[in-house]
């Protein structure tokens, strides 16, 4: 699965996006990465993005990067920006509030488009089965609260399985594809 391009990203922040790794990490982090040395809110002003725009926190989120995200999402109206809230959330590990942020998601026509692409995805990359193991894809359907259990769970063992870290890691990479595709076929900006 590749990761789409958006219109009004330029070209370093387009091949920025394609460098990065096939993986988003399960826990925030407060590492703020350079674009040949340049910090990121510099390529989202020349990009001439909003800094409030979801496509800006879609970007912080691809990286884990959590408070720039929170300060976009939290008072936003859509389901998309709810969906996004839960995501962070269970970055930050506040797996409840993130379980509640993804109940308010009530547009059943984006919930089923992203399960449809999440199958999809998860069927590319070899990732079905354990999705669906850990209840995360069930019966083609997404259910991002058993996400944040497998998340959970695996955050909070002493002895995490590298395995299943590395899997969820996969499968929260595909889920922000999937995000991030939805977002441009609504024009997010």
């Amino acid at each position: 699965m590749n990761t789409p391009s958006k219109s009004k990203l330029n070209q370093a922040l387009q091949g920025w996006l394609v460098t990065l790794p096939h993986w988003v990490p399960l826990r925030a982090t407060s590492s703020l990465p350079t674009i040949d040395g340049l910090p990121l809110e510099h390529w989202i002003a020349e990009a001439q993005l909003s800094r409030d725009s979801l496509v800006t926190a879609m970007l912080w989120l691809r990286i884990g990067v959590i408070d720039p995200t929170h300060q976009i999402v939290q008072d936003g109206k859509t389901p998309l920006a709810s969906y996004m809230h839960g995501v962070v959330h269970r970055l930050e590990g506040d797996y409840s509030n993130a379980k509640y942020w993804f109940r308010q998601v009530k547009d059943t026509s984006m919930l089923q488009t992203l399960s449809q692409s999440m199958e999809r995805g998860l069927n590319e990359e070899g990732l079905l089965a354990e999705a669906s193991n850990l209840k995360i894809m069930q019966s083609n359907r997404l259910h991002p609260s058993e996400l944040v259990t497998a998340v959970e769970r695996q955050t909070q063992q002493s002895n995490l399985y590298p395995d299943e870290v590395k899997t969820l890691e996969r499968i929260s990479w595909l889920e922000w594809t999937c995000l991030w595709e939805l977002s441009e076929a609504a024009q997010v900006r």
